[in-house]
């Protein structure tokens, strides 16, 4: 982290780094638009799968799939995205404003499972997993 400071870095390294974080932005960009013009084809969805993934990584999605789904320019987009997220130079405050921006984060409030809900689900998977682990203990 220390030689990542801007003080440590070459020239290159920094306009590199700068130019990474444009092109994110701008790939960003074009999937907050997708997202908002169509949030629920396969594309859509898969896209809003992606952001909320690498924001707060509780959505899985299948790279697989989601490089079938895509055409190009999403492709292209996504590839853009994840190689300055795994840079680190994608910052949450991108990618929230991506969410904003597409309109995922009004959508997320109208569906997401408001406490007394959300309690009920953890117990039913918790019941599921303890029949399912005691099956499996029953077959060892």
């Amino acid at each position: 982290m220390i030689l990542a400071a801007p003080g440590l870095q070459s020239q290159a390294e920094i306009d590199h780094r700068e130019n990474r974080r444009l092109a994110a932005e701008t790939a960003l960009g074009c999937i907050a638009e997708s997202i908002r013009e169509n949030p629920d084809t396969h594309s859509g969805q898969n896209l809003r799968r992606f952001v909320w993934s690498l924001f707060n990584g509780h959505h899985p999605l299948n790279l697989w799939r989601m490089k079938d789904v895509l055409d190009s320019e999403h492709n292209a987009a996504v590839t853009e995205v994840f190689t300055g997220w795994m840079e680190g130079s994608v910052s949450d405050d991108a990618l929230r404003r991506t969410l904003t921006h597409s309109g995922e984060m009004d959508r997320w409030e109208t569906v997401r499972l408001r406490a007394p809900e959300q309690r009920c689900l953890v117990d039913a998977v918790d019941v599921a997993s303890d029949l399912l682990n005691s099956r499996f203990q029953a077959h060892r």
